[in-house]
């Protein structure tokens, strides 16, 4: 089981439009000939995007991230990320931005792909009455990058909101249950209280929400965890990376090809650093999965 990382697929139909093949985010060739695209490419892969440029303004969002920031595009797009999403002032410990910043620097200087499994970054909601929203994320943020000079023009940021998982999985590691899980889901829900830890300075007021819950609701804790068993096997809870992209964490990988390729090697070991290799007969429209990490 890989930990919790959003999913970034390649079966994106925009390889049937004519366009320039300039830039590129992984294997995807983006629209455009002096910029790229970005609505053209949102339209076609739902989620939560955001696109920084090098001064960390907001070159793009979703709609998709619009809606669970509570924010309107006209009104954030242009503005520094961190001015429109600041820490949550309300928190003692507030290193949201810092981490979040840390991340995409690390992109503009490197253009290798950055992810972060668990990101605490509280959300206001500036259509309501301002209260603010503790939000935990998996975070993935990837180059985009102008093939004619190699250079990295902005950073586009997928984020999934894993806030309930990780809710639970905190509360989990207070609770004797009695019912056991995979041990692969168990290493994940270890990884996600550790990083979780670290940002929830006061990890108990989630627990007593949950409890709280459960009295109103009548839900036992068997069903607490048949909840999370649901969440950590959705689809979406796991990294699929597209051929071209460089591998990210030493390990054995398992390869889905869009194409019918009955000799090319399904299971195979990648060390980090190198590419994940493209097809004969489908090109880059591959995605690979991490089966086994190297311990």
């Amino acid at each position: 089981m890989r930990e919790l990382e959003p999913h970034f697929g390649i079966d994106v139909p925009l390889s049937s439009q004519k366009q320039s093949t300039r830039f590129v985010v992984g294997s995807i060739a983006l629209p455009g000939t002096t910029k790229p695209d970005f609505q053209a490419l949102f339209r076609h892969l739902p989620g939560i995007f955001v696109v920084t440029a090098p001064d960390f303004t907001i070159a793009a969002a979703s709609d998709d991230m619009r809606r669970k920031t509570f924010t309107w595009r006209e009104e954030i797009l242009g503005r520094d990320i961190f001015e429109v999403f600041p820490d949550n002032p309300l928190e003692e410990y507030p290193h949201s931005t810092e981490k979040f910043q840390s991340s995409l620097r690390e992109v503009f200087a490197s253009g290798a792909t950055q992810s972060m499994r668990v990101l605490r970054y509280d959300i206001q909601d500036r259509l309501g009455d301002g209260a603010w929203i503790e939000k935990y994320w998996s975070v993935i943020s990837r180059p985009v990058i102008d093939r004619s000079n190699r250079e990295v023009l902005y950073v586009l940021t997928e984020g999934r909101d894993v806030t309930r998982i990780t809710h639970l999985a905190l509360w989990l590691e207070r609770i004797d249950t009695g019912t056991q899980i995979a041990p692969d889901m168990q290493r994940v829900v270890e990884r996600m209280q550790q990083d979780a830890m670290s940002q929830a300075p006061r990890p108990e007021l989630v627990r007593a929400r949950l409890a709280e819950e459960m009295k109103l609701t009548g839900a036992t804790p068997q069903t607490l965890i048949g909840e999370l068993k649901a969440l950590l096997r959705t689809p979406e809870d796991r990294l699929y990376a597209c051929a071209g992209e460089l591998v990210s964490e030493s390990g054995v990988y398992v390869s889905y090809h869009r194409g019918d390729c009955p000799f090319a090697p399904r299971v195979r070991y990648l060390a980090e650093g190198v590419q994940f290799p493209s097809c004969a007969r489908c090109g880059n429209d591959v995605l690979y999965r991490l089966s086994r990490k190297l311990s």
